[in-house]
């Protein structure tokens, strides 16, 4: 995959709109790291990468991004978080909501699956820190952006890739990419499978991906695609402490003795039209979204399933040098699920078995936002000031019981930018609706007290201007949250949140890349630093006065480096350290996850033969020292029965992997 340019965000499209954006290039060969200011974005911080750092998780590679975090518990259980926002979440992505090509993926009650993605097909993901992007729904913790661009393939180009590895890794993958003047297509097959570093951790995937652009003539454009993925994957859950130190590849035991998984099957389907002329540019987008979801775990069996459609219709219009963002989006999302017992203790051997029926709910999910922006430019200075008005309603039936209505009343989301040369201001605010998940108290008793998160951010940003050789940003922030939510765990295994009452984060990132030379031994160097300051400005804890306490999830200090360079005109290499202060991991601030050093490199052999083709060899090592850390932690984790809490997913020890890449480029017609 080559680096994309396409840029859909219709809220994205001036020139000196300088939203504070990190980017992420998926690229088949390794390539400089660098800061691209020059990007339609403004100011925009870049992070140029290739999948071979890790070919199946790119946890490392989003966690050399200042101010961004990516937990992974497993290959199915990944949580990313901004500037602290979501750092805490039981479950999954939440808080930031995520896009595909301006196409709206995240779910009704607002959790983002990285999961239901091969990243292979991905050219480039873009990250919006806090409430900025107005045009897609304010959310506290701000936007993940997944980009592709199939008309920048001239041709057609097949790609073959096998990989294998440590821990019984395996995965093959299929793409093709063909584009002439009037269409653009990509289809792309890929399997996974991995034994995983810890019991209980197998995980299989199949993926099916097609996408397909028309070009109707100089003012239309038709598109389409469908993502399919089904994955069947072990939970090996996480550990106490003197497991997590002495005995890191176990299960936790419950889950070990269930051989607890789940079995997931998504499918996306979505179709859009983009036209433009004199300055106005418009695009509706249809999209429907089935996820079949089972997951056998020790204490039950949840079997449900979510229907969701939905459209979004955005535009653009632009006269000299100001013009306006506008839009709307609505979704309708249908959930259902059963629970049942797991039977797991009364069969020898012992795996889940479902038993009685012991539950069932029906939710309806309505969701709209309405955004407006203007934006403008005098001499050295620009502009944009915008806001979004959103809705929310769920309907709610647990048995035979009356079904509960939750509506808000409407949440405007207002966010104003100012910049002078390379400096920029911003202030805008943001929220997080409680999904009628968290509403729930041990998945039964509603919990008509808890309110939405509201959050304020403030943020001075400088990025200097497209340099020769250094290129710098620095983002100082603060973000006022009212009502944070604050997860309380009941059992080992269930929880429910609180409102925090008020927190405040603080925090400064720092990005810069340095060209050594063009090409040599050491081509560039890569350096990002993370400071946050994350407090409890009044939050009452069961009692337990916390003000002035850090709040748990996020490290104070987060290093890291990246540097690149060639062995030989057709060998390179990329070497990447990251360093990360302990994390304290409850409300107390007595319990912690260490802090650690982590080292990985890849060296990449490339090679041009006749008739278009092109072969890759990469050799990775990850975790080169070896080093004992925790991926992912669960935040206020809770011993029952006198059992010490599980707070800790270990990471994978030193492990490496081997792939093999062919490329043929051919012909410009179909």
């Amino acid at each position: 995959m080559k680096r994309a340019i396409l840029l859909l965000l219709p809220s994205l499209v001036f020139a000196q709109q300088r939203d504070s954006i990190s980017q992420i290039d998926l690229d088949e060969v390794v390539i400089k790291a660098a800061i691209k200011s020059e990007e339609l974005l403004g100011l925009t911080t870049a992070a140029t990468i290739s999948p071979k750092t890790n070919p199946i998780s790119f946890a490392q590679e989003i966690n050399r991004i200042p101010g961004i975090q990516l937990q992974s518990g497993a290959l199915n259980t990944n949580r990313i978080s901004v500037r602290g926002i979501g750092a805490r979440s039981p479950y999954s992505t939440t808080k930031i909501k995520m896009y595909y090509n301006g196409i709206p993926v995240t779910n009704g009650v607002g959790e983002s699956s990285v999961e239901a993605f091969d990243l292979e097909n991905t050219d480039r993901i873009r990250v919006v820190k806090g409430p900025k992007a107005t045009a897609f729904g304010a959310a506290l913790g701000g936007l993940l952006e997944l980009e592709s661009d199939l008309q920048k393939v001239n041709g057609s180009r097949q790609a073959f890739s096998a990989l294998m590895g440590s821990y019984g890794l395996f995965k093959t993958h299929y793409q093709y990419n063909f584009s002439n003047e009037k269409k653009a297509l990509r289809l792309s097959l890929h399997h996974l499978d991995r034994e995983g570093y810890r019991q209980n951790n197998n995980f299989r995937r199949n993926g099916f991906w097609f996408e397909n652009v028309y070009n109707l003539g100089e003012h239309h454009k038709l598109g389409f695609f469908l993502n399919q993925i089904n994955y069947n994957a072990q939970i090996p859950s996480s550990l106490n402490q003197n497991d997590f130190e002495n005995n890191p590849t176990k299960a936790a035991f419950t889950w070990n003795a269930a051989k607890g998984y789940e079995q997931n099957n998504y499918a996306l389907f979505a179709l859009y039209h983009k036209w433009k002329k004199n300055g106005l540019q418009i695009q509706p987008s249809l999209y429907y979204i089935d996820a079949d979801h089972y997951e056998a775990r020790p204490f039950n069996i949840l079997d449900d399933r979510t229907y969701s459609l939905g459209y979004r219709i955005s535009g653009t219009y632009s006269k000299g040098n100001s013009g306006f963002i506008f839009g709307l989006e609505h979704r309708k999302e249908n959930y259902f699920d059963r629970t049942y017992q797991n039977l797991y203790r009364e069969v020898d051997p012992q795996k889940s078995v479902q038993g009685t029926l012991l539950n069932t709910q029906r939710q309806q999910r309505l969701s709209s936002n309405y955004f407006l922006s203007h934006y403008g430019q005098w001499n050295q200075f620009s502009y944009q000031v915008g806001t979004n008005l959103n809705f929310n309603q769920y309907y709610y039936q647990r048995n035979s019981d009356a079904s509960i209505e939750s509506a808000n009343k409407g949440i405007l989301a207002p966010s104003a930018q100012l910049n002078y040369k390379n400096l920029g201001l911003n202030i805008s605010q943001g929220y997080s609706n409680p999904s009628l998940e968290e509403s729930l108290i041990a998945g039964q008793e509603f919990n008509a007290d808890l309110r939405p998160e509201i959050g304020i951010q403030y943020e001075l940003s400088y990025h200097s201007a497209n340099q020769a050789r250094l290129n710098w940003s620095a983002e100082l922030y603060t973000i006022d949250v009212k009502d944070l939510f604050i997860e309380k765990r009941l059992t080992e295994d269930l929880q429910a949140l609180v409102n925090a009452g008020r927190t405040q984060l603080t925090g400064l990132d720092l990005n810069s890349t340095y060209l050594i030379q063009q090409r040599g031994l050491l081509e560039s160097l890569s350096f990002s630093y993370q400071w946050s300051h994350h407090k409890f400005k009044d939050f009452d804890d069961e009692g337990e006065q916390r003000e002035g306490l850090f709040i748990p999830g996020v490290p104070k200090h987060r290093i890291a480096l990246s540097l690149n360079g060639h062995l030989s005109d057709k060998l390179s290499f990329n070497l990447n350290h990251l360093y990360t202060d302990p994390v304290i991991i409850n409300n107390a601030n007595t319990a912690y996850a260490p802090s650690f050093h982590r080292l990985d490199m890849t060296v990449v052999h490339q090679k041009k033969w006749s008739n278009g083709y092109q072969s890759e060899l990469s050799l990775g090592i990850n975790n080169i020292t070896n080093t004992a850390y925790a991926s992912s932690f669960v935040v206020n984790a809770v011993g029952f029965g006198g059992n010490a809490p599980r707070y800790y997913y270990p990471a994978d020890a030193r492990n490496f992997f081997f792939s093999i890449r062919i490329r043929k480029s051919g012909s410009k017609s179909l």
